[in-house]
């Protein structure tokens, strides 16, 4: 075990051999590129230019299934969540998530003119000024006509995989749980369902093609190889 000091009641382990203890089981393992490939990608990920139009800020993931219609809730009720974390000084994650936000949306559609307190379950905090300034937002968007509507972006919607491409990804998925299982991974460490239906979309080949249209590292494509080329040959 790395060695540990005692201060003020408070366990510090010395982190250097800790970093050295689990390099040394990654290695015994054989993984230890697999580590240090997974660093390398989030380091060049922080590095790359992230700005976005400011307007167009509030189209989080997954907002490209979403209607016309709906995107106007999103919207609103993203920019309700901005204002209050940016008032606050919080994270917007700590107003609400955005899952919630899609059940609110989703709801919201449905039952025009309701109050919030029949909808989705909310977080203790949004109550008061909260509560009140989600249902305007909420209210507004059920206002606003279909010329004010948000228009969807070029290459947005993406378009739902046909019957046998979706036996296709469920097979797919199936191997990886069972390759992941075989190595004591998670299954979406190894291969995200996103870039496995980004493999079934595309059609890959080869490994640089499944790398290069997955976003797959190297280590993760090698693994799900013959995986791909069995479900899609």
């Amino acid at each position: 075990m790395p060695e540990a000091a005692v201060a003020d009641g408070v366990v510090q382990l010395d982190l250097e051999a800790l970093a050295e203890r689990l390099a040394a089981e990654l290695s015994a393992r054989g993984r230890l590129n697999w580590h240090v490939a997974s660093c390398q990608a989030m380091v060049e990920a922080t590095g790359r230019d992230r700005l976005r139009d400011p307007g167009e800020a509030w189209r989080i993931k997954g907002s490209g299934r979403l209607t016309p219609h709906q995107l106007v809730y999103l919207r609103e009720i993203w920019r309700w969540r901005d204002q209050h974390a940016r008032s606050t000084n919080r994270p917007p994650f700590h107003i609400v998530g955005n899952q919630l936000i899609f059940e609110l949306i989703g709801w919201a559609e449905t039952h025009p003119g309701e109050a919030l307190e029949q909808g989705p379950k909310l977080p203790r905090n949004i109550r008061d000024v909260l509560l009140t300034t989600l249902q305007e937002a909420i209210a507004r968007a059920a206002g606003m006509t279909e010329a004010q509507w948000p228009e969807r972006k070029q290459g947005e919607r993406v378009v739902a995989l046909s019957g046998g491409d979706l036996e296709k990804l469920n097979a797919l998925r199936g191997e990886c749980a069972a390759i992941a299982k075989d190595l004591e991974i998670a299954a979406s460490t190894l291969a995200p369902k996103g870039a496995m239906e980004a493999i079934i979309r595309s059609r890959p080949r080869t490994l640089e093609e499944i790398i290069e249209r997955s976003g797959l590292l190297r280590w993760q494509a090698e693994l799900i190889q013959d995986a791909v080329e069995k479900r899609l040959g």
